[in-house]
C-alpha cells in the first residue's frame, strides 16, 4: 500500500467516527454520552490516523537502526507523558490516582502489598509451596508477583508500575518490527512499529494499575522468539529459555492462552513448509516436554481446571465469533461506567485495524504466506475466538492481550493493499456505522 492509499484509509475512517458520533447525538440525543467524551474520542482517533499517517511519510527515508530506535523513543516519551497526566487527571475525578471503578486495580494493589510483606517477613517458601499444592490459582498469579516485586524495589507507589507498563508498551513496537520485518518486508515492519507507537489501547493501558500490558507483552515476546529460533537457529539456548519464561508468564497471567499457544504451534510446525523434518521433530520435542513440565507442575492444575470449566460450566455464544477480530463495538451512549466511554475513540481505531487484520487472510493467500505466518495469525485467532464465544464478549480488555498480533496483521495489509481492495474497505465501513448505530440502540434498551 502506496502512502497515498494510507492517507485515504486514515481519512476515510477518521471521517466516519466523526459522522456517527453526529448520528448517534443526534437519534440517540437523550442518551448521548455527551462532550466530555467526545473529545477523548476525537483527541484518540486523530492521534492514530493522522499521527501515524504522517510519522510513516516524515520517516521514509530514515535508516532501519535509526527509525527503530526513533519509534522506541517517540513511544516510550509518548506513554511515560500520558502516565504522568492521567494520575492527575484521575485523581481529580476519582480521589485516588486510578481508573474509574477501579476494583480489580485495587485488588491487585492488596495482593501485592500482602506478597511484599510475605517476601519481606521471610515467608516466600511458604507462598511457593501454597501455589505448588494448589491452594493459590496459578493463573492471574503472575501480574501480582510482577507487582509486588516492583514494589518491593520501589515501595508501594502507583506511579512506579504504570511507568514500567510504559517500557514495555515502547518495547511491543520494536518487537512488531522484528516480526515482520522478518515474516514479511520492512514496510510492512516499518507500518507496524509505527501503528503500535501510536495505537491509543497500546497508550491507554500503560495509565492502569492492570495485568494487560504485561499480557501483551509476553505473549508477542513468546511468539517473535519462537519465529527468530526456527528462521534464525541462533542463540538456541538463550531464545529458548526466553520463550519459556514468556510462556510462563503467560500462563500465570491466563491459563487458556498459554493453551492457544501450545495448539498454535504445534500447527505451524506442521503446516509450515520451510521447517526440516529434523527442526520440526526438535521443536515438537522441546514443546512436548516443557507442557508436561507445566502439567506436573503448579500450572497443570489450572489447564486440567481450564479445560474442565470450558466443557461443562460455560455457555457458549458462537454467534459473536465471526467477529471476533473487530469486537467489541464502542461505547457511544450514556448508560454504562465511564471507561467504557473514555476509550470509545481507542475502541474505533481498533475497529478499523481489526478490517484490516481479517483482510490479511485475503493477502497472504494471494501471495502465498499462509503456511508462513501460521503461528503469528492462530494465536489470537484461537484465543479471540474463545473470547468472543464466552460472556466477556463485550469487554474490551479480554481481546487486548492479542492486539499486537493484530496491529501487525493489518499492517501486513495495508502495506500490500491494492486499488482493486479499497472497495471492500468502504463496504466494511457501511457495515460498521450500521453495526455501531445499532450496537447504541441495544445498549439504550436494556440500560
Amino acid at each position: 500500500m502506496r502512502d497515498t492509499y494510507y492517507k485515504i484509509f486514515s481519512i476515510k475512517s477518521l471521517a466516519l467516527y466523526l459522522i456517527t458520533l453526529i448520528l448517534v447525538s443526534v437519534v440517540f440525543h437523550d442518551h448521548f454520552a455527551g462532550w466530555h467524551w467526545v473529545l477523548w474520542g476525537v483527541g484518540s482517533t486523530a492521534f492514530f490516523f493522522l499521527g501515524s499517517w504522517q510519522f510513516i511519510e516524515r520517516s521514509g527515508n530514515m535508516s532501519p537502526k535509526r527509525f527503530l530506535l526513533f519509534v522506541f523513543v517517540f513511544a516510550l516519551v509518548i506513554r511515560v507523558l500520558y502516565v504522568w497526566l492521567m494520575c492527575y487527571y484521575y485523581t481529580f475525578k476519582t480521589g485516588i490516582p486510578l481508573e474509574y471503578g477501579a476494583s480489580d486495580s485495587l485488588g491487585y494493589h492488596h495482593k501485592a502489598l500482602q506478597l511484599g510483606k510475605i517476601i519481606e517477613n521471610g515467608q516466600l517458601r511458604d507462598f511457593i509451596n501454597a501455589v505448588l499444592a494448589q491452594h493459590i490459582a496459578f493463573s492471574d498469579l503472575g501480574y501480582v508477583v510482577t507487582l509486588g516485586c516492583i514494589y518491593g524495589l520501589f515501595g508501594p507507589n502507583i506511579l512506579i508500575p504504570h511507568l514500567f507498563h510504559s517500557l514495555l508498551s515502547a518495547y511491543i513496537c520494536v518487537l512488531v518490527y522484528r516480526l515482520a520485518d522478518r515474516l514479511f518486508d520492512n514496510r510492512t515492519a516499518r507500518i507496524a512499529a509505527v501503528m503500535s507507537a501510536f495505537m491509543p489501547l497500546f497508550i491507554y493501558y500503560c495509565g492502569l494499575h492492570l495485568k494487560e500490558i504485561d499480557f501483551a507483552f509476553f505473549l508477542i515476546l513468546c511468539i517473535e522468539r519462537i519465529d527468530f529460533v526456527m528462521r534464525e537457529r541462533k542463540n538456541i539456548m538463550w531464545n529458548i529459555f526466553l520463550i519459556l519464561f514468556s510462556l510462563l508468564m503467560v500462563f500465570a497471567y491466563r491459563a487458556s492462552t498459554g493453551i492457544c499457544v501450545f495448539v498454535s504451534f504445534f500447527v505451524y510446525v506442521f503446516v509450515n513448509q520451510k521447517i526440516t523434518k529434523t527442526e520440526r521433530i526438535v521443536g515438537v520435542s522441546v514443546a512436548i516436554v516443557s507442557l508436561v513440565l507445566f502439567i506436573i507442575s503448579g500450572i497443570g492444575w489450572e489447564i486440567i481446571r481450564t479445560f474442565s470449566i470450558a466443557f461443562t460450566q460455560v455457555d457458549y455464544n458462537f454467534q459473536y465469533v465471526p467477529g471476533a477480530f473487530v469486537l467489541p463495538l464502542p461505547k457511544m451512549t450514556s448508560d454504562g461506567n465511564e471507561n467504557l466511554k473514555l476509550i470509545n475513540g481507542m475502541v474505533f481505531v481498533k475497529n478499523v485495524i481489526g478490517f484490516f487484520a481479517m483482510y490479511s487472510f485475503i493477502i497472504a493467500y494471494r501471495e502465498k504466506k499462509l503456511r508462513e505466518m501460521s503461528l503469528l495469525a492462530l494465536v489470537p485467532i484461537t484465543y479471540l475466538a474463545i473470547v468472543a464465544s464466552i460472556r466477556f464478549f463485550s469487554i474490551e480488555r479480554f481481546y487486548f492481550p492479542a492486539l499486537p498480533c493484530l496491529t501487525l496483521l493489518a499492517a501486513y495489509s495495508i502495506s500490500h493493499f491494492e486499488k482493486k481492495d479499497q472497495k471492500w474497505f468502504s463496504a466494511y465501513l457501511a457495515v460498521l456505522l450500521v453495526a455501531i448505530m445499532f450496537w447504541s440502540y441495544y445498549n439504550i434498551i436494556t440500560s
